[in-house]
């Protein structure tokens, strides 16, 4: 979604941006285009779009958030487009074919709608690198592929075939796959062998026909800079995991069966209400991700309510209804708690008595009322507040008279902002280099011009004494 920044911001753009590269003047059809900004983009340049989503919300909301007269959206499924055969020019499709296992009938489909010569550009995460990018399985995905895979897969499918690797750094890098003829070459200190092409790929993105292939190259692409200067996001997201019991047995937390919402970074109050699944089996734990960057979260109100709305639990600001937390701290207040969210996975478990989680039931909702701030930009207000209220009054922060849990998170705040200063002077370091680049070419300007001065000079001198032997001549 448009707001939510982070790496999956500039994995999705780039490839989008390099599908409107291929999109002017083509009829273009975006499968699973999801919240459809990537249909909207494309949209800009092509003849025509058609975004596809299963999701009838997606569409919904497509529809009204999206409007220009060469772009509409359908319903569909990816396996079985409602669309007529040979309709496009280019079928784009990303973060589709991991998520579902009827990759042939996806395929056979592309093909079908494709115009002779007409192309596919479609993603793919790199199953062994991908999987080593994860703390647990990525309950979403259905079926991911390794390159062989992959590979095979299209040239099922299309006469032609290249491939290119993906993977975030500092940017998104997108560059041909093992071609030595891309002049790209992945260098190492760990190992004497050069790698042609790039190392250790997250995603592959391929573009198949049975025609001539676009030639994608090799780009680069780099996300706004505000938010990295910052260091914070405009946006955070809100997730709970839920441990059930299912047949006696005890479920470990996972995403499939919690709940999230996005909130702006915003410092202004407001509700986020995370929803239970349909189907909720007996409660044992709910775990709080209550963000997914560094923030100070103002936090007034935490409750339990049935589909109806009635409250059945209601937090009593005590500091003791936050456990097993990890990379945030709670300072409680006399009206809420302020979390200081340390780092881009501060979560906890909230310690709801087992008497309420057994009134729980499906459709239920965990309320929150809250208001989030940038952690850097709030902090000084938050440490004069502590020390203000240190009895006795501390004449400076030692970890020695801190309130209890603060001083084992000094050095992540540390960390922290260390990270953050280094950025500034990073930027810092660039802009100055910048200054001094322009200040060379004004003083080269500046030396061309003293040179055209004395030129034109020495011009006038000798026009007056050419007309001047004239002159005398006559």
């Amino acid at each position: 979604m448009p707001g939510v920044g982070g790496e999956i911001e500039t994995e999705h753009l780039h490839r989008y941006l390099l599908a409107r590269e291929l999109s002017a003047g083509r009829d273009v059809l975006d499968v699973a285009c999801g919240e459809g900004y990537g249909s909207n983009l494309l949209a800009g340049v092509a003849r025509s779009v058609v975004g596809v989503d299963i999701a009838d919300s997606a569409v919904d909301h497509a529809r009204v958030k999206y409007v220009k007269p060469n772009l509409r959206y359908v319903q569909g499924d990816c396996a079985r487009l409602p669309l007529e055969a040979e309709s496009a020019d280019l079928v784009v499709s990303f973060e589709t074919i991991e998520h579902h296992d009827r990759h042939e009938a996806m395929l056979s489909e592309f093909k079908r709608v494709l115009r002779p010569g007409g192309a596919l550009l479609i993603s793919s995460p790199n199953r062994p690198e991908y999987d080593k990018t994860l703390s647990e399985s990525n309950p979403y995905h259905v079926k991911e592929l390794d390159f062989a895979e992959f590979f095979t897969l299209l040239k099922q499918q299309f006469k032609n075939v290249s491939v290119y690797a993906q993977r975030v750094m500092a940017c998104s890098l997108l560059v041909p796959y093992e071609h030595p003829e891309s002049g790209f070459t992945s260098l190492s200190d760990s190992t004497d062998q050069s790698i042609q092409g790039l190392a250790r790929p997250i995603y592959f993105v391929a573009v198949a026909s049975d025609g001539d292939l676009p030639l994608l190259g090799a780009s680069i692409y780099e996300r706004s800079q505000l938010a990295e200067l910052k260091g914070e996001a405009s946006y955070l997201e809100a997730r709970l995991y839920i441990s059930e019991r299912v047949e006696g047995v005890a479920q470990a937390y996972g995403e499939a069966r919690g709940a999230a919402q996005v909130y702006a970074l915003d410092g202004k109050a407001k509700i986020i209400e995370l929803t239970f699944p349909d189907d909720l089996a007996p409660l044992i734990r709910l775990r709080l991700d209550i963000a997914n960057a560094p923030a100070a979260i103002s936090l007034y109100r935490l409750s339990l309510h049935q589909v109806g709305g009635d409250e059945i639990w209601r937090w009593d600001w005590g500091g003791d209804v936050f456990i097993n937390s990890g990379g945030v701290l709670c300072l409680p207040g006399d009206s809420g708690a302020t979390l200081l969210c340390l780092n881009d996975d501060p979560q906890f478990e909230v310690a709801i008595p087992p008497a309420i989680l057994a009134l729980v039931r499906g459709g239920a909702r965990l309320r929150l009322e809250l208001a989030a701030k940038p952690l850097l930009e709030e902090l000084p207000a938050v440490l004069a507040d502590i020390r203000a209220k240190a009895r006795p009054p501390l004449p400076a922060l030692a970890s020695t008279h801190l309130p209890a849990g603060l001083g084992g998170h000094l050095e992540g705040l540390a960390g922290l902002l260390k990270t953050q200063i280094s950025r500034k002077n990073a930027t810092i370091s660039v802009q100055q280099t910048e200054i001094e680049t322009l200040r060379a070419r004004q003083q080269v300007l500046y030396e061309q011009m003293i040179r055209a001065e004395a030129q034109l000079e020495l011009l006038k001198e000798f026009a007056f004494s050419e007309a001047g032997g004239r002159l005398e001549h006559l």
